[in-house]
């Protein structure tokens, strides 16, 4: 359950950072490498991405690392207050 969570969280700021350089699906997946569908597949947690696939995307989408867990963490404690 937590995986998923965690692949969620990552997918959402994937897909945002994505749609912010007015990118599609198609246009990451040709520079990633793969398909749109699995794009899609990352971008809505239904795939979990390896550490280095995870790196390719973040360069292409020129996102470093820290952004995605400032993000990660923003989120973690805003479904906290959502539960609280």
């Amino acid at each position: 359950m937590k995986n998923n969570i965690l692949s969620n969280r990552v997918g959402c700021f994937l897909r945002k950072a994505r749609k912010d350089k007015n990118l599609t699906g198609k246009d990451v997946a040709k520079l990633i490498n793969v398909s749109q569908q699995q794009v899609s597949r990352y971008e809505t947690g239904m795939t979990s991405l390896t550490l280095d696939q995870l790196d390719q995307y973040l360069i292409v989408l020129d996102k470093k690392w820290i952004e995605l867990f400032k993000y990660m963490e923003s989120e973690s404690i805003r479904n906290k207050a959502k539960t609280s």
